[in-house]
């Protein structure tokens, strides 16, 4: 069957490090295997309520976004090494928009504000 399936254990062996990728391949496949379940628990019902083209309008409606963003946000990972794919994660839009979030999730102090503070504000942000 074509679907998205696949993908998760191909990018937790390519993606993550070694040291942490036992732990997100078994996050990963909780995290799949909660989402078929979703599927599957509500398709008859939404069947049923909305009709049937509607909820295939719907699936294929949120797999559109799941290939958007699959572009997007998902390199080639073919013959090259981890360091490379992290080179060209960080090269991507998603991911750097993302980790500037991760990586200043405070805006910084300018230097004018932190030599105009008296110096007791200086030591309680250091705290």
């Amino acid at each position: 069957s074509a679907s998205f399936g696949p993908l998760t254990w191909l990018l937790t062996s390519e993606l993550f490090p070694t040291d942490i990728r036992g732990r997100a391949l078994g996050a990963s496949t909780i995290v799949t295997y909660l989402f078929a379940g979703l599927v599957t628990s509500t398709f008859l019902s939404l069947q049923s309520a909305i009709g049937a083209s509607t909820v295939f309008f719907l699936y294929g409606t949120v797999t559109a976004v799941g290939m958007i963003f699959a572009h997007l946000a998902i390199p080639d990972t073919g013959n090259k090494t981890t360091d490379e794919i992290d080179d060209v994660l960080k090269q991507l839009w998603w991911w750097r928009r993302s980790s500037r979030e991760w990586r200043d999730p405070v805006p910084a102090v300018p230097a004018a504000v932190l030599e105009a503070s008296p110096p007791h504000v200086h030591e309680a942000e250091l705290a």
